[in-house]
């Protein structure tokens, strides 16, 4: 008795919390902006990359923003010269600051690849050209544990279109060594990681090469430390398929990307796993009527993967199918399978180019929006380990199909080297424009909305707790969440037609915790004290 007394009197002093901390942001000016990949920086704040139109000295600029923990920017800074840039990867560096890649049109007008450093403030160290006589461009820059660098991009060869490259770069820039790879037809190679064994490993599109099994392939190619080719694999079906992101995991490579020859709308989202050689283990595709894409992949510390892309099917504000597109997130465990997805934006056009994976469970997305102002605006969200960020979202349901009948083939490339370095004069101006506006911050535990009702008995309980709820004027499946007084998540169920369910609690310690039950946007919790 006296337990519950105190736990009675603790009930009507506890200090109302949050779900973990998550929010919707979109960075501008009247001009256009977007982001195409964040990173986490010191501190838990983020970096973003992309670009910014009319604010520089070029027409459009490469860009970078830092953020606080919550998304609130402390400063964006572009970059550019009198042509166009494109800031498209960015990663912190370990020691401090920022390294960026992308495509610069003030030098060469055909245009380069570019890789460049700043301090922590933003401020350039170091701009380093590189490209050939025709059009270039860095899609990848990571740094290594010794210092140096690993760029991929492509480069334009006149007599074979387009090759895939990789370089290996020390801490000013400067190239060490460089692999173009080269094919009959169009050969682009988008990311790069370095590997367990000490090689990299890139991934890809292969276009139109001969006697692969379709218009375009998922290309991957692994390499020694040297960048001298271990094997390549061309992964198809009969029309269309890409490799946009890879990682290593679980004894294996798991990548994703887009393709049409196997999935159940326009084009649809992939993930593949191979073993360590390159062969394929598993593939999946997820999407709807329409296009669905994956650009970024992540393996979650609790286990499983999580994607981020564009679906054109599902989303909180798309009613226009193609025309329009939501950012898109689908989290599955190590086998694929689906555990949720998401999508998230208004009525317009959102896309989300990068994920990365925040403390508490949670991931940090970036892309840009076209649905809450009077242009494209930079677009970075956070959401909690289900996927929620406090406004709109909807939960999706794409349709899975499993291990479709990819072909793989192992056609060699030819492999040169030699790319020209220029350092080129870039200006870095602060934007004065530059505004966020805050979309959302998180969806307070405490809230109850009076169009769902919620009851749990007993209360106080020992062992069983059965919550009923009114769930009938409800579209969307009700989704149960049971939280401790820290705001950490303990349980989670989806039920879709059920208006009951009963929790075992003998294993809870004694205390107070919050039972929510959400349908689509609608919340509502109870308290409800464990008392053994």
């Amino acid at each position: 008795m006296q337990k519950f007394l105190h736990l009675l009197t603790a009930l009507f002093f506890i200090p109302v919390f949050s779900f973990a901390q998550t929010f919707q942001v979109q960075y501008g000016t009247p001009n256009n902006e977007d982001a195409y990949a964040l990173d986490i920086t010191p501190g838990n704040g983020f970096i973003l990359s992309g670009s910014s139109f009319g604010n520089g000295t070029g027409g459009t600029d490469a860009m970078l923003t830092k953020t606080d923990s919550l998304g609130i920017l402390q400063w964006s800074k572009i970059y550019g010269g009198t042509g166009n840039e494109l800031a498209i990867y960015v990663k912190s560096v370990p020691g401090g600051g920022y390294v960026f890649s992308g495509e610069t049109f003030s030098d060469d007008p055909a245009g380069d690849a570019f890789i460049a450093r700043t301090d922590a403030n933003g401020n350039l160290l170091w701009w380093k050209n590189y490209g050939t006589a025709g059009y270039d461009i860095a899609y990848d820059i990571k740094p290594l544990a010794n210092g140096n660098f690993i760029i991929s991009g492509l480069v334009e060869n006149p007599v074979s279109s387009y090759d895939g490259f990789i370089m290996l770069a020390d801490a000013n820039g400067d190239s060490i060594w460089t692999r173009i790879f080269s094919g009959a037809g169009y050969e682009h190679a988008v990311k790069v990681i370095p590997t367990s064994d000490n090689g990299f490993l890139f991934c890809g599109k292969m276009f139109t090469y001969a006697n692969v099994p379709g218009w375009s392939d998922a290309w991957l190619v692994k390499t020694d430390a040297n960048g001298d080719t271990l094997w390549t694999n061309i992964i198809g079906g009969p029309v269309w398929e890409e490799a946009m992101d890879i990682i290593e995991s679980n004894g294996g490579y798991v990548f994703c990307g887009g393709e049409s020859s196997f999935g159940s709308g326009y084009y649809d989202v992939f993930m593949m796993k191979t073993d360590l050689s390159g062969n394929l283990l598993w593939s999946k595709t997820y999407g709807g009527q329409y296009t669905e894409d994956c650009y970024s992949i992540v393996e979650v510390p609790s286990g499983g993967y999580a994607m981020a892309g564009y679906t054109e099917t599902f989303g909180p504000g798309n009613i226009r199918g193609t025309d329009s597109s939501n950012a898109f997130v689908i989290r599955t465990d190590f086998n694929g399978d689906t555990l949720w997805a998401m999508s998230y934006g208004g009525v317009l056009k959102e896309e989300c180019f990068s994920i990365a994976n925040t403390s508490g469970g949670g991931f940090a997305l970036a892309g840009y929006t076209g649905s809450f102002g009077d242009s494209l605006n930079a677009y970075i969200f956070k959401i909690d380990s289900m996927g929620y960020s406090g406004c709109n979202e909807r939960r999706a349901y794409p349709d899975v199909i499993t291990n479709a009948a990819y072909v793989e083939t192992h056609h060699s490339v030819d492999v040169t080297s030699g790319l020209h370095k220029l350092v080129p004069v870039i200006t870095t101006t602060t934007p004065a424009a530059i505004h966020h506006t805050v979309l959302c911050f998180p969806l307070d535990v405490s809230e109850i909305n009076n169009d769902l009702q919620i009851d749990a008995l007993p209360n106080p309980a020992s062992d069983i707790v059965t919550l009923q709820w009114n769930s009938s004027a409800h579209k969307e499946p009700v989704e149960i969440s049971v939280y401790n007084v820290l705001g950490e998540r303990l349980q989670f169920e989806i039920r879709r037609f059920e208006e009951t369910i009963s929790f075992n609690t003998s294993e809870f310690p004694d205390g107070i915790y919050f039972f929510c039950v959400r349908s689509g946007n609608v919340l509502a919790n109870t308290r409800v004290i464990i008392a053994h």
